[in-house]
């Protein structure tokens, strides 16, 4: 209720700078000189204009769906629903721990890299794909663990889609376990994400192919 009483007192106070008038409302796009709407100049914009965080930029994998280029982007800089995140947008959370090891806060950070659980998905995933033990210790780390993968071209454009794949798998088994209360263990995880890896790379990925055997041992071509 005081919410509420401050924002009814503070209305009259933003509304006694505006001045009306009688005439006709215009809208400009201001994203060209001559204050034209197109979708070029939308393109434009969208290129210059680029999100750039503390020298971080997000580049989306190719190979993958745009909804799981989305979602990941949306990872990195904090737009998912975590609860902490819902807690900063002022709605109510009744437990805002961490569904997964229900010690911790829930946030973007967290959920996938600083517990015992997701520790066990990264290894199964450094296990398959044949590299050194990852080790995650914020979101943004994910989306740069390609560059430390020491194989060829297409296993590295491989790899790099193979981490946002794993958010993805953890995010729906978050989800999972919170509406549906269906608990996945790493060992469904990390084969979730062997089969959304396979059916992506053999319906989208341009460059080499491998049938199931292939993808399982990693072996591209």
């Amino acid at each position: 209720m005081t919410q509420e009483i401050g924002e009814t007192i503070e209305c009259p106070n933003l509304l006694s700078g505006v001045a009306l008038s009688r005439l006709v409302d215009s809208w400009d796009c201001n994203l060209g000189p001559d204050n034209i709407f197109s979708v070029a100049a939308v393109k434009l914009w969208m290129d210059i204009a680029r999100v750039v965080v503390e020298g971080f930029c997000f580049t989306w994998c190719k190979w993958l769906p745009s909804q799981c280029n989305i979602f990941m982007w949306r990872v990195v800089y904090d737009r998912i629903s975590t609860k902490v995140a819902l807690r900063r947008r002022n709605i109510h959370v009744v437990d805002e721990k961490c569904v997964f090891c229900d010690e911790d806060e829930e946030t973007k950070n967290h959920i996938f890299s600083a517990y015992s659980f997701i520790v066990g998905v990264w290894q199964g995933i450094s296990n398959w794909c044949g590299t050194p033990q990852i080790f995650v210790f914020s979101a943004r780390d994910i989306p740069e663990l390609h560059k430390f993968f020491g194989g060829s071209s297409v296993k590295i454009k491989v790899f790099y889609g193979i981490a946002i794949i794993t958010c993805w798998r953890i995010w729906k088994a978050r989800n999972e376990r919170v509406f549906s209360n269906r608990c996945l263990n790493v060992l469904e995880i990390v084969s979730g994400v062997k089969a959304l890896g396979f059916l992506w790379y053999r319906n989208r990925f341009k460059v080499g192919s491998a049938d199931w055997a292939g993808l399982c041992k990693f072996d591209l071509m």
